[in-house]
């Protein structure tokens, strides 16, 4: 980005020849330069910025045209209220959440969004392993379960005297991973969730 002094430099050499453009930037016809200068070096300081904003991560002016390339949200969550960093760990992770089910494409989504989790899985029959009278087999579908553990959620709780009847008596903001993780789990897969702190 080129400072205001440096485009009233470049315009001054490019003004017309004659004494009614002389090249001090002291001039009368510097001074009605300087404001132009000043407002070009603006516009190629936000011009520079927007290089930025390639990547959703760094983005600042270009979020809504980030949420509007991504589109509405898959697993209707509300996004509405999401703060800068929320919604760009948010459309960062719908840029990368396209394929894979293993438990490292999940655990990157995770990390796209911000959020550290584990995926725990219990052990499947195989067939031809197992050896009499060991109990390897199961009956129950816990096999197909995946643990999920993700950072405990903030709850609020509902202030006394501002409650009415009816009210809940307060609310748990839900982890933006825990949807995510259930719409994208494998079809056999029953995905649990355990909550840290």
């Amino acid at each position: 980005m080129r400072s205001p002094e440096d485009v009233q430099a470049e315009a001054l050499a490019l003004s017309p020849p004659g004494q009614a453009f002389p090249r001090d930037p002291a001039s009368n016809w510097g001074k009605m330069l300087l404001p132009l200068a000043k407002e070009l070096s603006r516009v190629e300081g936000l011009a520079e910025a927007l290089l930025h904003e390639i990547d959703p991560r760094q983005a600042q002016y270009l979020l809504a045209e980030w949420a509007a390339l991504v589109g509405p949200d898959p697993y209707g969550r509300d996004i509405s209220g999401y703060s800068t960093g929320q919604m760009q760990a948010y459309l960062y992770q719908r840029l990368v959440s396209l394929g894979g089910q293993s438990r490292a494409f999940y655990l990157a989504v995770a990390a796209a969004l911000g959020v550290t989790i584990t995926i725990e899985e219990f052990q499947t029959t195989i067939y031809g392993a197992a050896v009499y009278g060991s109990a390897i087999y199961s009956e129950t579908p816990v096999q197909f379960y995946w643990r999920v553990t993700v950072p405990a959620s903030p709850v609020t709780n509902a202030v006394y005297g501002s409650a009415r009847y009816g009210d809940p008596y307060g609310s748990v903001e839900q982890n933006p991973i825990v949807p995510v993780i259930q719409s994208l789990a494998p079809a056999h897969t029953i995905p649990i969730f355990s909550y840290t702190g």
